[in-house]
């Protein structure tokens, strides 16, 4: 505010009359504060929740890297590649057109049941490979039994 402004604001306060607050003004402002602060919602987050936030960000830079996987230590088991050939096959089975072929499904079904047997008994890395890998010669053949797809030009 320029200084001749707050000249002419001066001038116009000092021409007003003085006013004389009632007698027990104050005890009434006292008593009406308390049920007007208690109608005036608690404003969120408020000091509190901004150190909370202020607080956890440091703490989760430190939690961070015990939250990160551990780094693998011993070789992948046999037939891991087996493995994420079948479920790659798989995805690209369910977005085909014969995804819902009740042979293909069977035939699928057939070497799952078979898996989760060999699973459960402990069967050797050799045996589950070769299941895994007819479940991902079956899904193949199923994709390369489905129709070319229109292509629009």
């Amino acid at each position: 505010m320029s200084r001749q402004r707050e000249a002419g604001w001066r001038a116009y306060l000092d021409g007003l009359p003085a006013v004389v607050p009632p007698a027990r003004l104050r005890d009434r402002v006292l008593a009406a504060w308390p049920a007007e602060r208690a109608a005036v919602p608690t404003r969120w987050p408020g000091l509190a929740g901004w150190v909370l936030a202020a607080a956890a960000v440091p703490a989760l830079a430190l939690l961070l890297p015990w939250a990160r996987p551990p780094a693998p230590s011993a070789p992948a088991p046999a037939g891991t590649d087996a493995v994420l050939a079948s479920q790659a096959l798989e995805a690209r089975l369910l977005a085909s057109p014969v995804a819902h072929d009740p042979g293909l499904q069977a035939g699928i079904a057939e070497i799952d049941r078979a898996l989760g047997a060999a699973y459960r008994r402990g069967a050797s890395g050799e045996e589950l490979d070769g299941l895994w890998r007819a479940r991902a010669r079956a899904m193949q053949q199923g994709l390369a039994a489905a129709p070319p797809r229109p292509v629009r030009i």
